[in-house]
């Protein structure tokens, strides 16, 4: 019995609210897929002239400012 009980209570929860529904995965809107995609090319781009100004101070500065 102890098992049983156990096993319903496993049942009974089924994590956060936020993860009861669809299976558990979330699903994005088309809107929040391209600000993931448009900031991924953002991270890309700064990572891209960190690098190219990684040897040159004055460029640095001017990137982090």
């Amino acid at each position: 019995t102890l098992l049983a009980e156990r096993q319903k209570n496993d049942e009974e929860f089924a994590g956060p609210p936020w993860m009861r529904h669809r299976g558990g995965r979330p699903r994005f809107s088309p809107e929040v897929q391209a600000l993931k995609s448009e900031a991924m090319e953002v991270v890309r781009l700064l990572t891209i002239a960190g690098r190219m100004s990684f040897q040159d101070p004055e460029k640095m500065t001017r990137l982090r400012g």
